[in-house]
């Protein structure tokens, strides 16, 4: 078991990296570091879920480079599990939420 100090939801926040987690493919257990979405398909990051208020994108990219290293299939939240493809998830949601916090996706309606 690793610790990983990503910061995000406070400056001491961390992930634990289970290397033999998910039958030897990697698990992370995330607490409310990384929240999964209720979709079980995709993450989120949040200064205070309660407050409902956001982290700005170098947060985000904090947290992604301190995954980097570290490879995973499942993530064991506080209210969820992803059971497969977990680091594609984190990669593909943090990264979307970095697009929207720089304002890179248009917020117009579809049409």
């Amino acid at each position: 078991m690793t610790l990983v100090q990503c910061g995000g939801h406070f400056a001491g926040s961390a992930v634990a990296h289970w290397n033999a987690g998910a039958d030897g493919r990697g698990a992370l257990l995330t607490g409310d570091t990384l929240a999964i979405g209720a979709d079980r398909a995709s993450v989120t990051a949040m200064r205070s879920y309660v407050n409902r208020i956001p982290l700005p994108a170098r947060a985000i990219r904090r947290i992604l480079d301190a995954l980097a290293p570290y490879r995973y299939d499942r993530i064991h939240g506080a209210f969820g599990v992803i059971d497969s493809d977990a680091e594609a998830v984190v990669d593909r949601s943090l990264h979307r939420y970095i697009a929207w916090v720089n304002g890179d996706i248009p917020d117009e309606p579809r049409r």
